[in-house]
Parts: C-alpha cells; sequence; structure tokens
C-alpha cells in the first residue's frame, strides 16, 4: 500500500515532472532501459551501418575529392566499431555503468563526426550539409530517449560548434546565415522534443504503474486481492518445489464478523478490515516470495517461504496476537475486541502439487478451529501429494 500511496501521491503532482521523488525515479529508470532497449539497439546498428556505407557514397553523394577519401574511411572505421559496440552492449544487458559509458562515448563520437565533415567539406568545398548534424541528433533524440537534460547539453554543445563553424570557415558558396538559422532551429525542436517527449513518458509510465497497481492491491486493507494472490501462488509452489523449501500456508477469518457488520453497521466491519490488514503486513515481515493477502469477505491469506517447521507455531501466533491487541471503536463508545481464526498448513511442494488443494487443507482447518471455540490456529502438515 506504500507503493501505491506514494505513486498516487506522485500523480497528483505538477504534470511538469521530469524527476520523481526517492525511489521511484529508480524503478522509472530501470523500467525504462528495458524498454528502450530494442530501439537503442536498433539505432547505434543504423548508425554503424549508416556511416560503413559512407564511404561507398563519398563520390556519388558527397564528392568528396580524392584527397580526402583516406579522412572519410577514418571517421567510418572509427564510428562504426564503437556504435556496434554499443549496440551489442545494449542488446545483452551488459554492466550498467559499462554499457552507459559506451554508449555515452559512441554518441559523443557520433555527433563529432557529421560537426568534421561538415568542416572538410567547408574547407575543400565538397558537398556535406550542416543539417546533416540535426538529423542525427534528432534520430538519437527519438531512438535513444535519454534524459532530457542531457539531450540538451550535447545538442546545446554541438550546434553552438556548428553555428560558430559556418561564420568562422565560411566559404563564397556557403550561407553561414541560413545555415545558423537552420542549426538553431534543430536545437530548439530536438531540446523541446527531448523535454516533451520525457514528460509524456513520465505520465504514461506514472499512469501505467498506478493502474497496475491498483489491479493488484485491495483498496481497503492495502494487501494483495485475490487476483494477485492467484497469480504468485504458483510462481511460489514452483520456487519451492526447484528450491526444495518449506511453504507455510495460514489462512485466517475474522470471528464474528456478520455480528459486527450487523450490530455496528458496515462502516464498523470495513474498519475492522483495515485495521486487520495492517496488523497483518506490521506483523509479517515479507520478503519477496512471501504473501499477505485478502481473499476476500473477512478472510486473509499468507504464505511464508522458507520458513523453519520449529518457528511456524510461534509465528502464527505472533500473528493471532496482533489482531487480539487491535480495538475497534463502536458508535456507543464501547471499543470491540477483535480475534480471527486461523488454519495452517505447511509442505515442501513436488512435482503436480496444486496449490489449490493446498489452500483448501488449510481452510478446512480454520473452519474447524471456529468450530472448535474460535481464536485458536489449527496446524497439520499438509499430506494431500
Amino acid at each position: 500500500m506504500k507503493n501505491l500511496d506514494v505513486l498516487l501521491a506522485e500523480r497528483q503532482k505538477s504534470v511538469l515532472r521530469v524527476k520523481f521523488t526517492g525511489s521511484l525515479e529508480t524503478q522509472y529508470r530501470a523500467s525504462l532501459r528495458r524498454q528502450l532497449r530494442v530501439s537503442r539497439v536498433l539505432m547505434f546498428l543504423l548508425f554503424a551501418a549508416g556511416f560503413a556505407v559512407a564511404p561507398v557514397l563519398e563520390t556519388m553523394v558527397f564528392k568528396t575529392p580524392a584527397s580526402l577519401h583516406g579522412m572519410l574511411h577514418l571517421v567510418a572505421w572509427l564510428v562504426s566499431p564503437l556504435a556496434l559496440l554499443a549496440a551489442v552492449l545494449s542488446y545483452f544487458s551488459a554492466p550498467r555503468l559499462l554499457t552507459q559509458a559506451v554508449q555515452s562515448a559512441a554518441v559523443v563520437v557520433i555527433c563529432a563526426a557529421p560537426l568534421w565533415l561538415r568542416h572538410l567539406a567547408l574547407l575543400s568545398s565538397f558537398e556535406y550539409p550542416a543539417a546533416m548534424l540535426g538529423v542525427i541528433i534528432a534520430a538519437i533524440a527519438i531512438f535513444g530517449s535519454f534524459n532530457w537534460y542531457r539531450l540538451a547539453f550535447l545538442a546545446t554543445v554541438f550546434f553552438s560548434a556548428g553555428i560558430v563553424q559556418e561564420f568562422y570557415f565560411q566559404t563564397p558558396a556557403s550561407t553561414p546565415i541560413l545555415s545558423a538559422y537552420v542549426l538553431f532551429s534543430l536545437l530548439l525542436i530536438s531540446t523541446l522534443g527531448a523535454f516533451s517527449n520525457e514528460i509524456l513518458r513520465r505520465q504514461s509510465w506514472l499512469q501505467g504503474t498506478c493502474a497496475q497497481l491498483l489491479s493488484r492491491t485491495d483498496l481497503l486493507t492495502g494487501l494483495s486481492n485475490r487476483a494477485d494472490f492467484s497469480l504468485r501462488l504458483p510462481v511460489i509452489f514452483n520456487q519451492a518445489r526447484r528450491d526444495q523449501k518449506l511453504l507455510v500456508v495460514v489462512v485466517l477469518d475474522i470471528d464474528h464478523f456478520k455480528k459486527i457488520n450487523d450490530q455496528y453497521g458496515h462502516q464498523a466491519g470495513d474498519q475492522a478490515l483495515k485495521l486487520v490488514g495492517a496488523a497483518l503486513r506490521t506483523a509479517t515481515a515479507l520478503r519477496p516470495l512471501d504473501i499477505v493477502a485478502r481473499s476476500g469477505g473477512e478472510e486473509f491469506v499468507v504464505v511464508w517461504y522458507d520458513v523453519a517447521e520449529a518457528a511456524i507455531a510461534r509465528l502464527v501466533e505472533s500473528l493471532q496476537n496482533a489482531i487480539r491487541t487491535l480495538d475497534l471503536p463502536s458508535a456507543m463508545g464501547n471499543s470491540l475486541k477483535i480475534t480471527a481464526s486461523a488454519g495452517v498448513t505447511w509442505l515442501i511442494p513436488v512435482e503436480g502439487t496444486d496449490p489449490e488443494r493446498v489452500i483448501a487443507e488449510a481452510d478446512r482447518l480454520m473452519y474447524r478451529a471456529k468450530e472448535e471455540g474460535r481464536d485458536r490456529a489449527l496446524l497439520a502438515a499438509f499430506s494431500g501429494g
């Protein structure tokens, strides 16, 4: 529920968000890297191929003087392998710092190449348009989707260098004012476009993450709901079977819940569910493979992964004690005590173990506990296979 509260609070802030607070920013960046892996691989492959074939086009397209063919080949031999390496590291999810370092180096070299080629064109009067720098930075903005401020810094540096170069090395055939206008326009487009895309990506991720979490959360208690529990349970059973770890399944049901609703109203019943949900969440030190869920009505399920058999009774007693200490204020001024009955079973899953049969066994034990007087737990090892 804490994650959901953070997400919902973040969603209420200004739409012009270019950075989230706390761990939310880390989650977003990790998600973005996964989403953009393919597009970044394609971008670097595109650059690698583009610069690799540039020498083939030197006469037909750029009309490069023969004296500069070697220089054009050198640029291609420098850019293409580095872009290819960046593509490979991006695809195979290499260590993040290594990947980022190679990607950054590749982007800088890729941007420097058209600037240098334009410099040679101004000195030697061959055809290489100043706008090629804008095409390349636009491709980086579209395919790479790097942080907007990094792209803005990159674009500002290279476009500024390009504008200075147009005036400093101008020739009778060049049009420095027009080139500067084009480069400045491309600077604004790339920077503002990157900023806009950053905001849209963040809004989309935030809305999608909120929707996903809401679909898995019981809004009354903040615990996992039945749908999320049903999805996660087979995964945990398969993991326990592979690792040969003990699973403990606890089904708890609030005692006399119908009486609370009938005598004190449904608001009191909802408050009781909230209190029990909070108590279970606090009393259960959740690890990645543990579950605390509201399975429906006044019934809750706890699944512990890799627990020592000798500790089961103590852990279950701690859950029930956490519920026993709850006080539910009533409209009549007095407070109501809340208790719960529990059924507990445990096993090391084997091939063919049906998780639903295990839940049903814990549920059966819970109903027996109610029949025997409530506010108690019945524990039995699962023997259904």
